[in-house]
């Protein structure tokens, strides 16, 4: 893959992070990427969302297909993705997630939005879309750009937090615009020419919990402890015990069987081959 060829807009900058001419603002929280840096590599929450995905994910397919992994973060999914030899961009408009990327060990980091990256027409096999769409204002106008620079047939594979009545002041400085229900999240993909293959709920103990817990959460004085919270140890007691009692979600997923209730949504989408589809 020549990753000069998929875009318009992108210069190879320092240690070999592809940058686009401008970057436009990012509705994130402020060095929200090293706050949870040391968190995802024990974080019962990333550990559990890893396993669902991997659930949906045909590793044979996936090998040696472009994916894009749209606003990856730090790097976490789009190394399971090299791992599976698929070849993966991952593009990150916020600066210390692209370089922690690159550190951790992915290869094709750009520092960049969707937008200013100007992506060529039918550039990728796969897209990935995890815990990003809620830190988009105009979302219904972004999904129509991913329509746009996928393949036909291609997937577009992406999570979302669920339920408005979960909204808090976290989600505010984390730098969510909103929470969605599936029904929703359907209706606006559909909507930009997507077709849905598989949608469910997960992290189905959660919605309750989390209910009362952003009572106390927002009790904290101190922004950077409230983003802690939520990051259980999947080592620790807690965690050991969410992941056993969530672990039926795993197999519900494997088989394509739509959870009812959780505090994520999961859809897995493709871009049809033709419009009579």
């Amino acid at each position: 893959m020549s990753i000069r060829e998929l875009f318009t807009n992108v210069a190879l900058g320092e240690q070999g992070i592809w940058k686009t001419n401008t970057i436009e603002g990012i509705s994130y929280t402020k060095n929200g990427h090293d706050l949870i840096k040391e968190n995802e590599k024990k974080s019962f929450w990333f550990h559990h969302r890893l396993n669902c995905l991997k659930k949906v994910i045909d590793t044979t397919s996936i090998k040696n297909d472009i994916v894009l992994d749209v606003g990856g973060g730090n790097g976490h999914f789009s190394l399971y993705l090299q791992s599976l030899s698929a070849n993966t961009v991952l593009i990150e408009p916020g600066v210390s997630g692209a370089f922690n990327a690159v550190e951790n060990g992915v290869q094709n980091v750009i520092n960049g939005t969707l937008k200013d990256a100007n992506f060529k027409d039918e550039s990728f096999d796969t897209i990935t879309l995890l815990d990003v769409l809620e830190h988009i204002e105009d979302d219904k106008e972004f999904l129509v750009e991913l329509y746009r620079i996928m393949k036909p047939k291609a997937k577009l594979i992406l999570t979302v937090p669920a339920f408005q009545f979960l909204f808090s002041s976290f989600d505010k400085e984390v730098g969510h615009y909103r929470r969605y229900t599936l029904k929703d999240l359907s209706n606006k993909l559909t909507q930009s020419g997507f077709s849905i293959d598989y949608k469910t709920y997960f992290f189905s103990l959660l919605p309750i919990p989390l209910y009362i817990g952003r009572f106390f959460i927002n009790k904290l004085r101190k922004k950077e402890k409230r983003k802690g919270t939520g990051h259980i140890n999947k080592s620790g007691v807690l965690g050991s015990v969410l992941r056993i009692l969530l672990s039926p979600e795993l197999l519900l997923i494997k088989n394509k069987v739509r959870i009812p209730l959780g505090s994520s949504c999961l859809m897995i989408v493709h871009k049809p081959e033709t419009n009579g589809e």
